[in-house]
């Protein structure tokens, strides 16, 4: 944290997230703090559009991208309300 105060470094507390990557089924999370606080673990966390998972298979990230391309899709196949008319 010294190093990260020296270079103007700043860490939101409220928003970290540790996701733990692994493979096995019984498994210990891990226990990190910040500032004295806690830092929950989670099994999901969205990163610069990707959301990562804690088995790294990428099927949270897909089950997001269906929904919102779902969502798009049906933004656009609500009927149009009709032509504009311009008053000349």
């Amino acid at each position: 944290m010294r190093r990260c105060a020296e270079n103007s470094f700043r860490f939101s507390v409220s928003k970290t997230t540790c996701v733990h990557f692994h493979r096995q089924r019984i498994y210990t999370e891990p226990a990190l703090h910040l500032d004295g606080q806690p830092i929950p673990v989670k099994g999901e966390a969205k990163f610069l559009g990707v959301v990562f998972d804690s088995k790294l298979n990428f099927s949270s990230h897909l089950k997001y991208l269906k929904k919102k391309c779902l969502k798009a899709l049906n933004s656009k196949a609500l009927p149009h309300p009709g032509p504009i008319q311009v008053g000349l």
